[in-house]
């Protein structure tokens, strides 16, 4: 006992070591990938941000069953907000974001994991039950719903195909592959083959949202995992924020995206502003 205990710090090492060796050589191949892709050096410049936010989410992942459920805040948005993960993640990879977005008073906001294995249908029909449950919740007749990568697909199958444009009022995806990604053919499980360019998934989802849902995509063209990174801009339909030098993990724990979705969700309260929303790139620390 006494042996196991001494070995236990050596052992935690080892696995950080493992960890961080793991994150270092995904990014230092998608950013090779990407470029190859693209021919643009410009995309390197993500490289350290996106190493951090990558390490940070590794690192979170585990702790979804205790974290990530609700965010409290001042909470005067009159629409709860529904937090969506994307590809291999859980509700933790929306932590940071969802506690930016408390503290500016955006709320309530809830947070929902699901299996990014299975397909986008079945997610979808996941998150039809879950919004019915936040209404109950919370006794309101819409929601907002704020999604990362597979998720904008989950969300969009959701109000197109599902019925849910009756209760989503805003939709904004951050990183979502609408026109699908390249690394969908290395993906494993049913959702990589939905997430594949040209997949059915993608050719029934792409297109305006249903009326009366208003569409948001946030996108970077430094993206490593949505390539070509043109593909999460969406089409003249939505509202597009582009946010440069970050990567596809980064864009979760930026400022500037932080203030991209309060200044849409806000407009559509009626508290701030219009639809005039004008992108810009930004630069963003990782804390708020």
């Amino acid at each position: 006992m006494v042996t196991a205990l001494h070995l236990l710090p050596r052992g935690l090492l080892l696995l950080g070591f493992v960890l961080l060796a793991f994150v270092v050589a995904f990014v230092v191949v998608t950013y090779a990938h990407l470029f190859l892709v693209t021919r643009d050096r410009a995309v390197f410049r993500a490289v350290p941000r996106e190493l951090a936010a990558a390490t940070w989410l590794a690192l979170t992942w585990p702790l979804f069953p205790l974290l990530g459920a609700r965010y409290h805040g001042r909470a005067h948005g009159v629409r709860p907000i529904v937090l969506l993960h994307g590809y291999g993640m859980n509700r933790m990879c929306l932590f940071w974001l969802g506690r930016a977005l408390a503290k500016k008073g955006m709320g309530p906001l809830v947070g929902m994991s699901y299996n990014w294995l299975q397909p986008v249908a079945r997610s979808a029909e996941k998150l039809a039950a879950f919004v019915e449950e936040a209404c109950a919740r919370y006794g309101a007749s819409e929601v907002n719903i704020v999604c990362h990568s597979l998720g904008g697909l989950v969300s969009m199958a959701y109000v197109r195909e599902l019925g849910g444009a009756s209760r989503v009022k805003n939709v904004v995806t951050i990183a979502t592959p609408h026109q699908g990604t390249r690394m969908g053919l290395v993906g494993i499980g049913k959702s990589a083959a939905d997430l594949r360019p040209q997949s059915k998934v993608v050719q029934d989802l792409w297109g305006p949202p249903p009326k009366g849902v208003r569409l948001t995509t946030i996108y970077s063209p430094s993206d490593n995992l949505v390539v070509p990174p043109e593909s999460a801009r969406g089409g003249e339909w939505s509202c597009v924020v582009r946010v440069d030098d970050h990567g596809h993990g980064a864009l979760l724990v930026s400022s500037r995206v932080v203030d991209a979705i309060v200044a849409r969700l806000m407009a559509q309260e009626g508290q701030e502003g219009g639809d005039d929303l004008r992108p810009a790139a930004g630069r963003s620390p990782m804390a708020a």
